[in-house]
């Protein structure tokens, strides 16, 4: 029973962590960003594939770091691309 509870209480705080991204994507940044539910279940389905080979776990935790950093990249070079040409509009319109 206490083992349960052990799981829950870790599991609630990884999705806390995965609400927290979510919320500063809405609110603080004001930018769309769904990047973290995709890069979560990225992660978590390439470390399933990966013990279900019986590959060692460091390699688990290394190509899951890369999946995640190869699945926001992208989108965090799009928004800074966004952001600087807002910026820039700002900028010109001020002037």
């Amino acid at each position: 029973m206490l083992n349960i509870v052990i799981v829950a209480l870790l599991q609630g705080f990884e999705y806390g962590l995965v609400t927290l991204g979510v919320m500063l994507s809405f609110r603080v940044i004001r930018f769309p960003d769904l990047t973290i539910e995709g890069s979560f279940s990225l992660g978590g389905a390439i470390t399933a594939s990966i013990i279900a080979a019986g590959v060692a776990p460091i390699w688990e935790v290394i190509v899951s770091i890369v999946a995640g950093f190869s699945a926001g990249f992208p989108f965090i070079s799009l928004f800074l691309l966004i952001f600087d040409l807002r910026l820039e509009q700002n900028r010109e319109a001020n002037r």
